[in-house]
């Protein structure tokens, strides 16, 4: 969070002055860090800042309202952070994150940083509609890191599931493990499973629709990869977003496939933080993690498929698009659980088409004998006609699930 220096004479801070600790230098040491960024429209006095409320685990100084909730978020006592509801009410915005940090390696974990605002009008979150009782939560907290940290997460991180992207008037393009494996087998998926338009931010309400008709690619299978794509119509629910598609590779006279070294990027709302290989996404040795609520942007480059498919883990690579962090950065990007059935893209001319979808890969992003494991994408340039073909079956169909062809 911005921390004031302890010499502000007496002087309120100005609405966007950014004020930085130069009184004292800081480090950080390997680990996950949270950064909190208030900011109002008024100018507010930041003396709570510099009081230091948080000393080891113990809450010093923390009076009422929003003092109070900050030192609990800090003092690692209490996750929970004051919700957004609780900081309108107090004239405050807030926004939230959550970083890795290795010392020896710059790393701009799962995404890489915050989309532009209003980039992506094409982006869909596809999330359960079911809730979790306190019941449920107090035994997955027993459960400690075992469990799924329900406890630890906010609403929105605890219902998301999935990205995808709008495609065609009520037209949405996933991945078809995203809606036709485990809860979301056979027609479960149109009772479970929702999907939001119309904002970048999870905290946000956007439009919500539901599910009326699903195509999945017959070559799906829940337990592989191969053909991981699908296609859902859907319908209103609550209020209704701007239908705005983003353009697919068949649909761009003469684009070019993606061939090794090619710039893409991929946006989703997953779990930013590196998972090895064999490691549980959501409590990694790192401590837990969930999703994030803004859209994240990474920049990534398509990885040589020979190369690829000798990884272990990715023998069938099927029409894939493997892809690691773009070399010169300095920063790893890659896409997590979370992310998967949201688009990768590839923007030229001032044009962006969607050429991918997230399906997976080994772990999260982590380095092996020197090689950042690939995030695995489905090629949506050998797709088209299917795609075409399952839109048109979509809309002919209510309250099914179909395979096709």
């Amino acid at each position: 969070m911005v921390i004031a220096p302890e010499d502000n004479g007496g002087k309120t801070f100005d609405s966007g002055q950014l004020v930085v600790n130069q009184a004292e230098t800081f480090k950080l040491s390997r680990g996950r860090y949270r950064f909190f960024t208030l900011f109002r429209k008024e100018p507010f006095d930041p003396a709570f800042i510099q009081r230091h409320p948080v000393s080891g685990r113990r809450l010093i100084n923390c009076r009422s309202g929003l003092e109070a909730k900050l030192c609990s978020a800090l003092s690692g006592m209490n996750i929970a952070s004051p919700s957004f509801t609780e900081m309108d009410a107090m004239g405050f915005k807030m926004t939230e994150h959550s970083l890795f940090f290795d010392p020896k390696t710059v790393v701009r974990v799962g995404g890489g940083q915050m989309a532009p605002r209003g980039f992506a009008p094409w982006q869909a979150q596809i999330f359960s509609n079911q809730t979790y009782s306190r019941q449920q939560i107090e035994a997955d907290r027993a459960l400690g890191n075992k469990g799924k940290g329900w406890a630890l997460q906010k609403p929105f991180q605890r219902y998301h599931r999935c990205g995808g992207s709008l495609i065609a008037p009520g037209i949405v393009l996933t991945a078809a493990h995203c809606v036709a494996k485990g809860p979301t087998a056979g027609t479960e998926v149109l009772r479970v499973r929702e999907v939001r338009l119309g904002t970048q931010d999870l905290t946000k309400p956007g439009a919500t629709y539901r599910i009326a008709a699903v195509v999945v690619h017959r070559g799906y299978l829940p337990t592989g990869q191969h053909d991981d794509i699908a296609v859902l119509r859907i319908v209103p629910k609550q209020g209704v977003a701007p239908q705005v598609p983003v353009a697919l590779p068949h649909q761009v006279s003469g684009f070019p496939r993606i061939g090794p070294g090619a710039p893409i990027s991929v946006l989703g709302w997953g779990m930013m933080g590196e998972v090895k290989r064999g490691e549980r996404h959501e409590w990694t040795e790192d401590g837990p993690q969930s999703a994030v609520a803004q859209l994240q942007i990474g920049a990534l480059e398509a990885f040589d498929l020979g190369k690829c498919q000798r990884i272990p883990g990715y023998g069938d690579i099927h029409k894939t698009i493997c892809a690691v962090s773009r070399r010169g950065n300095a920063e790893r990007a890659f896409s997590c659980r979370g992310d998967s059935g949201g688009p990768v893209i590839s923007q030229r001319n001032g044009r962006v088409v969607q050429v991918g979808l997230v399906s997976g890969g080994v772990g999260c992003g982590a380095v092996e004998n020197g090689q950042q494991n690939p995030s695995r994408f489905v090629d949506l340039a050998q797709y088209g006609d299917w795609i075409e073909a399952a839109m048109k079956r979509a809309r002919e169909i209510d309250q099914t699930v179909t395979r096709y062809p």
